[in-house]
């Protein structure tokens, strides 16, 4: 009775202090490391900046033109959650200026496939599947560890995510948890900005979409002749491509 009472807490105990994963992120166009520091009740996620070039390029088709990122500059963002909120703040400097986003993020609603289990790194993992903003998600968890974070905004689940991929959609994103690594006691999480600008997540993606449109109004003057009535449209690649509000906006419609 004592030896299975032990089993059951020795995950508990291996990992009650905070842990760090690195994970490598994964796209059609470019790969970078981000890291997750976490614990039973928080958590700090950030990705290495990243500068490259996209293969990608603008269509022109008919009086239609659709622009798509191109040069890919990606900057340093931290991201702040807590277990029991729904709430994640993420700092970032955009356009010279450093921003901190509180985005209110919905209950992620995971379907665990119990039937599929298997073994990554020695850990063994269960199967779990979702729908984020716009995207399928398919997820390889660990109770071994009974962390609920993950990469990016993702959590909930009742074990520290190791593989998450999307599955359909454009431009594929997978994270891949490369090492795992428990830290001292007295590691303290860093802490949120208190100097930067603050915006919700809804003010940031139309601030962006604002200086987009502005891009392809100067984009269209620079155009020959005869394209002076053409329309354009955004393709958005980033891992979110849907908001709560864009949902509804189009159901009101």
């Amino acid at each position: 009775m004592k030896l299975i009472l032990f089993l059951f807490i020795f995950p508990v105990l291996c990992f009650s202090q905070t842990i760090k994963v690195n994970y490598i992120f994964t796209t059609d166009s470019y790969q970078k490391q981000e890291i997750l520091y976490a614990d039973f009740n928080s958590s700090y996620y950030y990705n290495e900046p990243y500068a490259g070039l996209n293969s990608a390029k603008d269509k022109v088709e008919g009086t239609e033109i659709t622009l798509v990122q191109k040069d890919i500059k990606l900057n340093k963002i931290e991201f702040f959650q807590e277990k029991e909120s729904q709430t994640i703040l993420y700092q970032l400097k955009y356009k010279g200026e450093k921003r901190l986003i509180t985005d209110s993020v919905p209950n992620i609603d995971w379907v665990i496939v119990k039937k599929e289990v298997k073994k990554i790194n020695g850990y063994i993992c269960n199967k779990a599947i979702t729908h984020f903003r716009g995207r399928d998600y398919e997820a390889w968890f660990t109770p071994e560890i009974p962390i609920t974070f993950g990469p990016f905004k993702f959590k909930g689940l009742p074990g520290l995510i190791l593989i998450l991929n999307s599955t359909g959609g454009n431009s594929n994103k997978s994270w891949i948890a490369t090492n795992i690594a428990t830290l001292d006691k007295d590691f303290q999480m860093p802490p949120v900005c208190t100097n930067c600008i603050n915006m919700t997540i809804r003010e940031f993606v139309e601030y962006k979409q604002k200086l987009r449109e502005e891009a392809s109004k100067a984009s269209i003057a620079r155009l020959p002749k005869g394209y002076a009535n053409v329309k354009t449209s955004y393709k958005r690649l980033s891992i979110e491509t849907v908001y709560e509000w864009e949902t509804e906006d189009e159901e009101k419609k």
